[in-house]
């Protein structure tokens, strides 16, 4: 995972259909992820590293690795942002 970034354990996720809801415990702050930030938030969640997670979304999408890359960085930091994903010990 990159720079050891794991989901915040004031995180509670639920799966509702193809989308993931999140609610932030501390902020009562509720996100959606769509279907493609559903699956990278369980091999997050899972402890895939970030090549796996970049592979996994290339083939599973059928997108290049470059397009699977910049997504997967952008919701990494979208949700690092939020407090959502937070910096292991």
């Amino acid at each position: 995972m990159s720079a050891n970034l794991r989901p915040n354990p004031n995180i509670i996720a639920r799966a509702v259909g193809e989308s993931t809801v999140l609610v932030h415990l501390q902020t009562n702050r509720i996100y959606e992820l769509n279907a493609t930030g559903s699956h990278i938030w369980q091999l997050v969640e899972s402890g895939e590293t970030d090549a796996d997670v970049v592979r996994l979304l290339s083939a599973d999408f059928a997108v290049s690795a470059e397009v699977a890359e910049r997504d997967f960085r952008a919701l990494l930091t979208d949700l690092e942002r939020e407090g959502i994903l937070e910096t292991a010990p």
